[in-house]
């Protein structure tokens, strides 16, 4: 049997393998985040977005989208090398 072979049953054993969440449905987003699915963290700053209203975001992103020297892509546009938002 060839190495080439070898590596190839091998890489498909591991593939076909039971992950753990196989059998779980995904979270329902308006749930929010179950915990198993979350990791905990503390923010070492207050987020400075969130103070401001859905108006106010939007004009923020507008604006950040209008400076050129950021070079800023549309998410749903973006590649993996893309600056996003």
């Amino acid at each position: 049997m060839s190495g080439a072979s070898r590596r190839t049953r091998m890489m498909e054993a591991l593939l076909n393998q039971p992950t753990e969440y196989e059998d779980t449905p995904p979270p329902d987003p308006s749930e929010g985040c179950p915990e198993k699915y979350g990791t905990p963290v503390t923010a070492p700053k207050v987020s400075l977005w969130r103070s401001l209203s859905g108006p106010e975001t939007a004009e923020v992103v507008q604006w950040l989208f209008a400076q050129e020297e950021l070079n800023l892509t549309v998410s749903s546009k973006a590649g993996e090398w893309d600056n996003q938002m």
